[in-house]
């Protein structure tokens, strides 16, 4: 019997913006890894969808499906060791956050990936992922 533990990568914080220059910042346990220029975001003064996503694509349709997998390989259904968003919010009007009304999956062959939309144990969260290229994912 194989037993793994799969490495937890948590990102706690969320990006916040630099009133003076308008820049989005990354930080990571305070220390400032990057940011979005200001510029990138011209467009986005409001908005009607939020979209988070564990995203794997095949351009060829019709051929085999991609060898990559999505999140860490696993199936939502361990959700013990399944890739997971969760505490999923949005930035709304003078700069509160606030959870979203509903969340919907999308998948187009789940034989070969999966997600799965949570309320149990955390608010607003969604557990994805799947192997790859398989004999029930061709």
């Amino acid at each position: 019997m194989t037993h793994f533990k799969p490495l937890s990568q948590r990102i706690k914080d969320p990006p916040s913006q630099d009133q003076n220059t308008g820049h989005w910042w990354y930080t990571l346990e305070d220390v400032p890894v990057g940011y979005w220029p200001a510029s990138m975001f011209t467009n986005l003064q409001a908005a009607v969808r939020a979209v988070w996503a564990g995203q794997v694509l095949n351009t060829h349709p019709g051929g085999h499906h991609t060898a990559t997998q999505m999140g860490n390989g696993i199936f939502p259904e361990e959700k013990q060791t399944a890739a997971y968003f969760h505490n999923l919010q949005v930035l709304v009007d003078s700069g509160r956050w606030a959870f979203p009304p509903s969340l919907n999956n999308f998948k187009d062959n789940r034989f070969c990936y999966d997600s799965e939309a949570t309320f149990l144990f955390v608010k607003n969260a969604f557990h994805f992922g799947g192997p790859r290229r398989s004999p029930v994912c061709m």
